[in-house]
């Protein structure tokens, strides 16, 4: 009993003591978590993914934003990383600064004497990035949850086409809760074409739609920017344009040698290979060739600028279908790895021509029986806009050849303009049809990311065109198969009355009889006076 005793005792004594253990000793106190909420750049439309790696881990005071107890971080390297910053082999700005330092504590001490965004930060975002671990805090879209108070590396996901952007240059962060806007920025690309009127003589400005006739040559213009963080690119070395023509448009030999490349009023053509397959134009940054090495010096104000022609050929789509091409840029996206390797691409955009068909029917006088036997010659008013002081000229010029040997005449491929309409063979027994003056009126988007037609009309009516069109669900645009279409009706020749009627045939008559009468007297006569 006695041992009993003495064995209850002990196992009290021992449950007192680890009681007592529990209650003085503190639980351990749970990581603080903390948000990085990044805003996107302005005009950036992509959703990033993020990395982030802890560079320093210590304790955050909230009231002074500092950061105590530095010790190097989860996601660097720290060895690595304080060796590389010594030999500094990334830019002089950083040379001598961290020869001292032993601890991430004394590498921290020196960086709290940089200012935010200088070239000493930029230069040494190169240098941790080099030297992280493969520990990361966090991956994901913003905003970003990371556990543990320190100093945040950010950057984009590793990934070497991003599509419509630019990769954020680095962003360093000592965290609480923080709000930080991504430092990216991409280019833009923008496609334009002119108009010419041949009736009025004008030309617009550079504009999203245009008409043509079937052979006419047809201006472009392509202007690419550079980003807004072009000085934080070491180098630029992918810039290209892809222009992709429809199958209605083409271009020649002399056309492509003609295209022009200019920064400015600057020719810098010499810097890109600008080549033509298949219906593609291609203008790209020569292999070697560095944007930030050019003179004059480009910056982000900077625009290239491509101007070339195509010509509008016999496999245009008439109507509202239209023959459009667009255009794209590809560029360098990531200023942290010196503007080499990744790259990302502009959305396509689009211009679009238009182009029309003329047709008549010949028929008869009943206006509906298709008559053989005619030809018809289609002529355009043109105006040529007069220089140094001269007035402008105004003529008729033919449109193709004549068209004959059918019964409906087609004439493919016109634009918007002022027409004449002339039979000039008529068919046999048959009046020649009056002349048909009429116009074609159309419109279109001039400024959209899709330009469509919106109308299609001609006048004046007594010409008696018919336009088929229907109006899309946006109600702004039409669908239409661009024919114009009119009947020419031809009226038979007169039957007119002959002069004189039965009594001229009286008088040849009695005229014959009289010749007759007068050969018989004389003949009597002579044998009389025998």
């Amino acid at each position: 009993m006695k041992h009993l005793h003495k064995l209850l005792s002990a196992i009290l004594t021992f449950a007192m003591v680890f009681a007592f253990g529990i209650a003085a000793t503190p639980a351990f106190a749970a990581e603080p978590t903390h948000t990085i909420t990044i805003n996107k750049a302005t005009g950036d439309k992509v959703d990033h993914t993020y990395e982030a790696y802890q560079v320093f881990a210590g304790k955050y005071d909230d009231t002074e934003k500092n950061l105590s107890n530095v010790t190097w971080g989860t996601g660097v390297n720290g060895d690595g990383l304080l060796t590389a910053l010594k030999a500094n082999t990334v830019d002089e700005s950083l040379k001598g600064k961290f020869d001292s330092c032993t601890t991430a504590a004394d590498v921290a001490k020196v960086m709290s004497g940089f200012t935010n965004d200088s070239t000493e930060m930029k230069a040494l975002a190169e240098v941790i990035n080099a030297n992280l671990s493969s520990t990361k805090a966090t991956t994901g879209t913003s905003p970003l949850t990371v556990t543990g108070d320190g100093y945040y590396f950010v950057k984009d996901a590793d990934t070497t086409d991003t599509g419509d952007t630019a990769k954020t240059r680095y962003i360093m962060q000592v965290v609480g809760d923080v709000t930080v806007t991504s430092k990216s920025s991409v280019p833009t690309v923008e496609k334009k074409v002119k108009e010419k009127n041949d009736t009025t003589g004008t030309t617009t400005d550079w504009q999203d739609a245009a008409d043509y006739d079937i052979g006419d040559e047809i201006p472009y213009q392509i202007t690419g920017t550079l980003p807004s963080t072009f000085d934080d690119y070491k180098t630029y070395t992918t810039y290209t344009f892809t222009d992709t023509l429809s199958e209605g448009l083409d271009i020649t030999n002399a056309q492509l040698a003609a295209v022009t490349v200019k920064v400015g009023d600057t020719d810098v053509k010499s810097h890109f290979d600008v080549t033509y397959t298949n219906h593609v134009l291609t203008v790209s940054l020569k292999s070697g060739e560095d944007m930030k090495t050019w003179t004059p010096a480009l910056t982000a104000d900077s625009t290239i600028v491509v101007n070339y022609s195509a010509t509008l050929t016999k496999d245009a789509v008439i109507g509202s279908e239209g023959n459009p091409n667009t255009v794209n840029l590809k560029f360098s996206n990531n200023p942290n790895a010196g503007g080499n390797g990744d790259f990302g691409k502009t959305p396509d955009d689009k211009v679009i021509v238009f182009t029309y068909e003329i047709k008549a029917q010949k028929v008869g006088e009943d206006g509906k029986t298709a008559l053989e036997g005619a030809g018809f010659t289609l002529y355009k008013e043109v105006t040529t806009k007069g220089t140094d002081g001269a007035s402008d000229s105004t003529e008729w010029v033919q449109i193709g050849n004549e068209i004959t040997g059918v019964t409906t005449f087609e004439f493919k491929g016109t634009d918007a303009g002022k027409y004449k309409l002339v039979e000039t063979t008529v068919p046999a027994g048959y009046n020649k049809a009056d002349d048909i003056e009429f116009t074609v009126t159309a419109t279109y988007d001039t400024s959209s990311d899709d330009p469509k037609l919106t109308s299609l009309t001609v006048t004046p009516a007594e010409a008696n065109f018919t336009v088929t069109t229907t109006t899309n669900d946006d109600g702004k645009s039409i669908t239409t198969d661009g024919i114009v279409s009119t009947k020419v009706i031809n009226e038979k020749g007169s039957t007119l009355p002959s002069t004189g009627g039965m009594g001229t045939k009286i008088f040849y008559i009695l005229g014959a009889v009289l010749v007759i009468g007068g050969g018989i007297v004389l003949v009597s006569r002579k044998r009389m006076s025998r």
